[in-house]
């Protein structure tokens, strides 16, 4: 039997001692049949986001970084 979810999303994947972690420690692909994941914050802001690629597919808008009028 599967006993992963069918699917995941992850919403601003914490950045800060979960970098560069094995997928054991961290959200990854292998976590659902499908992850999905928004970067809104990948690292450059404050570096408190993961803008690693870690889902089944990574949406990074305005590229990751700030976004406007979230000053």
């Amino acid at each position: 039997t599967n006993d992963k979810p069918g699917r995941i999303t992850g919403l601003d994947p914490a950045g800060f001692r979960f970098i560069n972690n094995p997928p054991s420690g961290r959200l990854a692909k292998t976590d659902a049949d499908f992850v999905d994941v928004i970067h809104t914050n990948d690292g450059h802001v404050k570096e408190l986001g993961n803008g690693e690629t870690l889902g089944t597919v990574d949406f990074y808008p305005n590229g990751g970084e700030e976004q406007p009028g979230c000053d």
